[in-house]
């Protein structure tokens, strides 16, 4: 518990402060670079920048569509009016985000993916819940669950499971069209923040179509989560029945053993010796030590990030500049209260690595002497049933 609970300690730095921290600063930089350039060509650097961030897992969509209606939208106003500023940022969106599912479909999620048992078994390929999400997603035209799924699920992940589970492109783009409803309230969001200079309502509305956007986004999410679970109950058996991944299904059955031994070295009590196991000693009371302080720092920092988020970090948005919000220096985006959640989270994050490394060494370590074990063991029955057999003849 300890353990995993140090891994999300991880995941949610990196979402939620590294990831949305970073991907925010970088925008801010990229708009200051076009802010000059004409049209076409900040719509094409624009779409190459947005096509990299799609491609990296923990990068949500929001920000870029948010960007882009700060940066389109200004530079299209001249020849478009505001109006048609808007309207042309959320259709570059919509197309960036129909060929950012291309190629996180067919080029990450077929292409490597599906022809990787170690990633299919890693996501699941068996589990009742990913047959559920298929059958969904097989169900022909725009049927709302299948909808909500496309659009609510994390974009990359989503898009790559598509990949993976060998669903058709064309019928996924199709369902993915709906996601204009999420794209248009984040760019006319942004849109609003370059007016809100100007004073007036711009400010509030932008604010307004945030909160639709993430009213969007949250409940397709949860409607996502609602459907696939509803589908795994009303079908479980057809589901249960379906034959499965003869290749993950032995990989599955080898790491059961690695699964069992490495948890008999993390429990914290001594395990006994059995048919199924050597037996351990359990988890050494250092050990045992640097997982609580751990989980200290790491829950502490965690709680630091998500409760007092204004005091470790200084507040900056898209529209802001580096050089007059940070001095020119990104790493002042962190304030000197901040840094020490910061260490906080670094020395845990290091002693997690060490601990995964030493364990990972000393299960491998007992795996092989089991394996020579059984290799002795047969070695040993086979000499005894030749002696038998050669007592016979002799015998006789």
């Amino acid at each position: 518990v300890i353990i995993k609970s140090l891994w999300w300690g991880i995941v949610f730095f990196t979402l939620v402060v590294g990831v949305a921290r970073i991907t925010t600063v970088f925008l801010s930089f990229l708009r200051e670079q076009l802010m000059d350039l004409s049209l076409g060509t900040t719509t094409g650097i624009f779409v190459a920048v947005g096509v990299f961030l799609f491609l990296l897992p923990p990068v949500p969509g929001v920000p870029v569509y948010v960007s882009g209606g700060i940066i389109l939208t200004s530079a299209a106003e001249p020849t478009m009016t505001f109006a048609g500023g808007v309207f042309y940022t959320i259709g570059i969106c919509l197309l960036l985000k129909l060929f950012a599912v291309v190629l996180q479909q067919k080029m990450i999620g077929e292409a490597f993916g599906s022809k990787s048992v170690r990633i299919r078994y890693l996501v699941g390929i068996n589990s009742v819940e990913l047959r559920a999400m298929r059958k969904v997603l097989s169900q022909p035209g725009l049927c709302f669950d299948k909808v909500v799924i496309l659009i609510g699920g994390p974009d990359w992940p989503t898009s790559v499971l598509t990949g993976i589970m060998k669903l058709p492109l064309i019928p996924m783009l199709i369902g993915t069209l709906p996601v204009v409803f999420l794209i248009a309230p984040c760019c006319v969001a942004g849109s609003m923040l370059v007016k809100a200079s100007e004073g007036g309502i711009y400010s509030s509305l932008s604010t307004i179509s945030i909160l639709i956007a993430f009213l969007v986004q949250s409940g397709a999410l949860l409607a996502a989560a609602h459907y696939i679970a509803k589908m795994a109950v009303a079908h479980k058996d057809e589901l249960a029945a379906e034959p499965p991944d003869a290749e993950v299904l032995m990989l599955e059955q080898k790491d059961a053993r690695k699964r069992k031994i490495r948890s008999d070295f993390q429990s914290w009590a001594p395990v006994a010796a059995s048919h199924e196991s050597q037996g351990t000693e359990g988890l050494h009371p250092i050990w045992k030590t640097g997982h609580i302080m751990a989980l200290i720092l790491m829950s502490a920092s965690s709680w630091c990030f998500q409760i007092l988020g204004s005091s470790c970090f200084v507040t900056f948005d898209v529209t802001d500049s580096i050089d007059d919000k940070l001095d020119g220096n990104v790493f002042n985006l962190v304030t000197d209260f901040g840094k020490i959640p910061c260490y906080a989270f670094l020395f845990a994050t290091l002693y997690l690595m060490t601990y995964s490394i030493v364990l990972g060494c000393t299960v491998s370590h007992s795996m092989d002497r089991q394996v020579q074990g059984t290799y002795h063991s047969h070695r040993n029955s086979n000499q005894v049933g030749v002696s038998r057999q050669c007592n016979q003849i002799l015998l006789s």
